[in-house]
Formats: structure tokens, C-alpha cells, sequence
């Protein structure tokens, strides 16, 4: 629970414009503006033990993307809801936590394999699980989807 309360403080806390920025932590650290200056001040990142994170600033994103899986957590296939990574508009589709998602509510599951990925961004909504396509946990791993998310896939 502590690691989706923080993943969820960041998310909030995010704001500003842009750069190329993207990061991976594997220990608790502070991002701050000139890492990242969609920032407005530092912001800290605690994790909990096992628990590795990445982030996405790039300037073509919309909104800054943090992501975190543990690598002493859950592996096996399991059904998870479908979740908002990015909210449509009149312009734009919304973007799902995976690509056979039409929609979120009961009905609309999907089947995630590999580590068990928490994410969440600073346009809002909510921290939502979403599929890390490996069989193990890193924080390289985690900066390369989050950066499919930042760029507008799943």
C-alpha cells in the first residue's frame, strides 16, 4: 500500500513543461526540475524494499508517466481490470492499460502475464496495474514501457 500511496503522491505532484527526460530508480531518490522540468520542485520518491520505478518527461507526452513493480511480487497470469493510462478527447483516443481494452468497469479484464506494474501520470485519474510484457522485474524495463505509455501506446 505504501508504494502506491507514493506513486500516487508523485503522479499529483508533477506539473510544468517539458524535456527528454526519462529515469529509472531502483533505490529512493529525488527527482528534481533539472531532471525533469515538467517539475515545479523536487519531489521524493520513496520505495519500499524490492521495489524498483521508473518516469517519463519526455516533451512529446502530454503528461509526465511513473511506473513500479517489485521484484519480489506477484508473476503469475491473473485477470486485472482494464485502467486509463491517458484520457481520451475530441482529438485523441484514450489510452488503456492494454491494447484489447475498450473500456473500464467490471466487464472489461484482460490477461496480464509477468510481474504485477503499478502506473499512474499527472493528468489525473488513478494508480491502475497494467501488464510489464517480461518475465522479470528491473527498472530498465519498467523506463521502456512507460515510455510506450508516454507515447501514447499499451
Amino acid at each position: 500500500m505504501k508504494k502506491l500511496i507514493s506513486l500516487s503522491a508523485l503522479a499529483l505532484s508533477l506539473l510544468g513543461a517539458g524535456n527528454v527526460f526519462a529515469g529509472q530508480l531502483s533505490a529512493s531518490a529525488t527527482i528534481t526540475p533539472t531532471a525533469c522540468s515538467k517539475l515545479s520542485g523536487d519531489v521524493a520518491v520513496k520505495l519500499s524494499t524490492n521495489v524498483m520505478a521508473a518516469y517519463d518527461c519526455t516533451t512529446s507526452a502530454t503528461a509526465i508517466h511513473i511506473a513500479t513493480c517489485s521484484t519480489a511480487g506477484q508473476v503469475k497470469d491473473r485477470s486485472i481490470p482494464c485502467g486509463v493510462l491517458t484520457a481520451g478527447s475530441s482529438s485523441t483516443p484514450t489510452v488503456y492499460t492494454n491494447s484489447s481494452c475498450t473500456g473500464v468497469g467490471p466487464t472489461n479484464n484482460y490477461t496480464a502475464k509477468g510481474p504485477a506494474m503499478f502506473t499512474a501520470n499527472s493528468s489525473g485519474g488513478q494508480v491502475t496495474q497494467a501488464e510489464m510484457k517480461s518475465t522479470t522485474c528491473t527498472a530498465a524495463q519498467l523506463e521502456t514501457r512507460i515510455g510506450t505509455f508516454a507515447a501514447g501506446g499499451s
